[in-house]
């Protein structure tokens, strides 16, 4: 269990076969920029320092695998991407007093946005020889996938192969956090809370519309970025600091 921290800390949350290794350094950089903050990384069971446990098979299970991890007893901020933004739904939800703030990077949710969109038609079959993949070449097709700037992915590649080789994420728990992630649809209550969604004009593998999509059920603010892929963090983290700096201090 971690301590119980500050109001001001920013609890980074990746999404589906990711962990806290590849935020890379930005959770540094936004500690930095950010000093009145704190900064904290979890990971889901089945990823990172916890890839030799069962992953849920459920979003909900998800986040009490998480508080379970921290619960804290004050409103903390949620930064999130992909399947990550569904897991901070959730726990806004169903935990509303725990959190204060969120960021929702391209994710989706299966009450407002087609399947069709929530991921891209041409990735089907992509993503089901992903799951063939030896755990370098698997990482290498998602970091194609998920990064449009080929600088970003040249400079994580040894990283998220490291990672791969270190903390494997089993073939098994691939399916279940599949399975969590398409099934999951949240309550219709609409999140009390800040929050804001952030979407990519050129991401291949979730529209950019499902977060539009989200914005409007909700009636929450919207930021696109131009360029980057499905990984924004990795493909422009300076644009996303600034985002969340102006959000903190209530310029959005």
């Amino acid at each position: 269990m971690i301590n119980e921290a500050p109001a001001k800390t920013w609890l980074l949350l990746r999404g589906l076969l990711r962990e806290q290794g590849h935020w890379g350094d930005f959770p540094t950089r936004l500690q930095q920029r950010l000093p009145n903050t704190n900064v904290i990384t979890l990971d889901i069971p089945g990823n990172g320092l916890k890839y030799r446990e069962q992953s849920p098979e459920s979003i909900p299970e998800m986040v009490d695998a998480l508080r379970s991890q921290y619960a804290p007893t004050q409103p903390l901020n949620i930064l999130a991407l992909s399947m990550g933004g569904m897991i901070a739904t959730d726990w806004m939800q169903r935990y509303p007093h725990e959190i204060s703030k969120a960021v929702l990077i391209n994710t989706s949710l299966k009450s407002i946005n087609p399947f069709y969109h929530r991921l891209h038609p041409r990735n089907y079959l992509q993503l089901l020889s992903v799951l063939s993949k030896s755990q370098d070449k698997k990482e290498q097709a998602i970091l194609k996938l998920t990064a449009n700037n080929p600088l970003s992915r040249q400079k994580a590649l040894n990283s998220w192969l490291d990672i791969a080789r270190s903390r494997p994420v089993s073939k098994r728990n691939i399916v279940r956090q599949l399975i969590a992630a398409s099934k999951f649809s949240p309550q219709k209550k609409i999140p009390t809370q800040s929050v804001l969604l952030l979407n990519s004009r050129h991401d291949r593998v979730v529209n950019a519309s499902c977060s539009q999509d989200i914005a409007i059920a909700w009636g929450k603010p919207l930021i696109t970025h131009p360029t980057a892929g499905h990984d924004i963090p990795l493909d422009d983290p300076e644009w996303l600091i600034t985002i969340l700096s102006r959000f903190i201090n209530g310029d959005l």
